[in-house]
């Protein structure tokens, strides 16, 4: 009975890796294997916890490709006003309802 907007950020290989081997500083080949990691951890506790494909498009209402993004700011002003669309009437910040 909540209000939520479901939502899937995904990349494409070669984006994602290069967003982590500039973050953590590794080889390119390094975050290519970390993100194969990453990504099969998620999937299998997607599994677990809810039965359901990681990738299945009906569990989400809103999937952003990021690789063609230069800052998250955007994807945020996404979300924002995506939520705002389906009647979210506040902005909500930290933890708390205000």
């Amino acid at each position: 009975g909540r209000d939520v907007l479901r939502v899937r950020l995904t990349g494409s290989n070669e984006a994602c890796a290069r967003r982590v081997a500039h973050r953590e500083r590794l080889s390119l080949s390094e975050a290519k294997a970390r993100c194969k990691e990453v990504n099969q951890e998620r999937a299998k506790f997607v599994w677990n916890m809810f039965s359901s494909r990681l990738n299945d498009p009906t569990n989400f209402d809103l999937t952003i490709n990021t690789d063609h993004f230069a800052h998250y700011e955007q994807v945020v002003e996404i979300l924002i006003r995506s939520m705002e669309m389906m009647g979210f009437s506040q902005r909500r910040t930290g933890t708390t309802n205000r």
